[in-house]
C-alpha cells in the first residue's frame, strides 16, 4: 500500500464507526478525496485538529478498502476564527457546500483550491463582509467551471447597459431590456456594481470598499438561484 501525501481542505467530517470519522476532502492534487481518520474520538488521539471541517492540512493517506485511511496530518491552519462568528460561519459553509456539489473524484483544479483558500483565509482574518465574500466565491466558481458571467455588456446583443438590466437565473446572465427573456429580475445599478466589484477587486482592495448591503443581498440570492439551476443544489440563504 503506498502512502501519498495530499494537501487539502476538510470540507465534511461524519462519524464513522465507533471511534472513527469519514472526511470529505478537498485537495489540491486530486479534487474530492474520502478518507478515514481512525481512533480520532478517543480522548488521547494525535489527530484530532485535522477532523474538523475547514482544516487545512499536508494528510498523509493509504489505500486500504473503500476509504482511503489517513495516516499522519501535518496542520497548516484551523481558520478557527471562522467558527466563533456566526456570519462568517455560515458563508464558510456555504463554500464548502460549494465545493461538496462542483468538486470531483479525481480531478484536480488547482484555480479553484486557490480561490477556496484566498476564500477562507479572507473570512477568517480579514474585514470584508462574509456575504461579500460568498458572493465573489460563487461568481469565480462559475468561471472556474467555464460560465464567465457578462458583467459589462449586455450577454445577449454585447452592447453597453444604458438603463435597465436584468439578470436571468436560469441562464446566469445579465442582459438589456431588449434581450431580456422570460422570468428574468430587474437589477438595480447598485446591485450590478456590487457583482461587479467583488468580480473583479482583489480581496485587499475589497477591505477597502463601502459596499451596499442591500445590493449584495440581491446579488448574492441571485447567483444562488443561478447556482442551483445549474448544478441542481439549493444553497441556503
Amino acid at each position: 500500500m503506498a502512502e501519498e501525501r495530499l494537501k487539502g481542505i476538510v470540507i465534511s467530517a461524519k462519524d464513522f464507526k465507533e471511534a472513527d470519522k469519514l472526511l470529505t476532502l478537498f485537495t489540491l492534487e486530486k479534487g474530492i478525496v474520502y478518507a478515514k481518520l481512525v481512533g480520532v474520538k478517543k480522548p488521547n488521539a494525535k489527530l484530532k485538529p485535522a477532523k474538523e471541517i475547514f482544516c487545512f492540512a499536508d494528510f498523509d493517506v493509504v489505500s486500504k478498502g473503500e476509504f482511503q485511511t489517513i495516516t499522519s496530518a501535518n496542520v497548516i491552519e484551523t481558520f478557527h476564527n471562522i467558527t466563533s462568528d456566526i456570519d462568517k460561519y455560515f458563508a464558510g459553509c456555504a463554500v464548502l457546500e460549494i465545493l461538496k456539489t462542483v468538486g470531483r473524484e479525481n480531478l484536480s483544479n488547482e484555480p479553484l483550491f486557490l480561490e477556496t483558500l484566498k476564500t477562507l483565509q479572507a473570512l477568517a482574518y480579514g474585514n470584508v463582509k462574509p456575504e461579500v465574500l460568498e458572493m465573489r466565491f460563487l461568481i469565480k466558481i462559475f468561471e472556474a467551471m467555464g460560465y464567465r458571467l457578462s458583467l459589462d455588456r449586455c450577454a445577449s446583443c454585447g452592447e453597453p447597459f444604458l438603463q435597465k438590466r436584468f439578470f436571468s437565473p436560469v441562464d446566469g446572465a445579465i442582459v438589456c431590456s431588449g434581450c431580456k427573456p422570460p422570468n428574468c429580475e430587474e437589477i438595480s445599478a447598485l446591485t450590478h456594481s456590487m457583482m461587479r466589484l467583488a468580480a473583479d477587486c482583489p480581496f485587499e482592495k475589497l477591505e477597502t470598499l463601502k459596499l451596499s448591503g442591500e445590493g449584495t443581498g440581491l446579488a448574492l440570492k441571485l447567483l444562488k438561484e443561478n447556482f442551483q439551476a445549474r448544478f441542481d443544489k439549493k444553497l441556503s440563504n
